[in-house]
């Protein structure tokens, strides 16, 4: 009874409307959205990441620069990785291998006039590490790159604030 088109304007549709209301703005009080942002609902976190690359790819132009951590998900790397065929450079954040983190001044050498998209995970699902979410958008944001974050090991777990990290994009599933 309740799969309609939305916005239709009849009896089901107006209830399955507000449904699907309430459900965006629980997650954007449960994320702390504040009055900024809005919330994506989609089918998993890999196809969101592939459809938000897929918009940044008709946006950027060649040699805009693209951040990933090595330590990413294949659902936060693999679509930034493949805009590579579109003209845009991927730069890899590398692992600090005997720590298993991602060193913050291996970012800020990375970072430049040209990165747009700076993509990593909040929490590694491997390695369990909490990313300095923060301090990573502080930098990013510094050079007016977007900041991108996997948030699917860590949403589970702990309370989010996507207001307070200042992040651009927080996906999880």
């Amino acid at each position: 009874h309740s799969y309609v088109q939305l916005d239709a304007g009849y009896e089901r549709s107006r209830h399955a409307t507000q449904t699907v209301q309430d459900a965006h703005d629980f997650i954007h009080l449960f994320m702390n959205g504040g009055s900024g942002g809005k919330v994506v609902l989609g089918p998993s976190c890999s196809a969101l990441c592939r459809m938000l690359d897929d918009c940044y790819g008709t946006e950027l132009t060649q040699g805009d620069e693209i951040i990933v951590a090595e330590c990413g998900h294949e659902a936060n790397v693999g679509p930034w990785l493949a805009l590579e065929n579109r003209g845009m450079v991927p730069r890899i954040w590398k692992m600090n291998p005997e720590t298993c983190e991602s060193p913050l001044e291996d970012l800020e050498k990375l970072l430049n006039a040209r990165t747009r998209i700076v993509a990593f995970p909040h929490v590694s699902n491997l390695l369990g590490h909490i990313m300095d979410i923060e301090e990573i958008t502080r930098l990013a944001h510094r050079y007016e790159a977007r900041v991108v974050v996997d948030g699917v090991a860590y949403a589970p777990h702990r309370a989010m604030d996507v207001q307070a990290w200042d992040v651009d994009w927080y996906a999880y599933s």
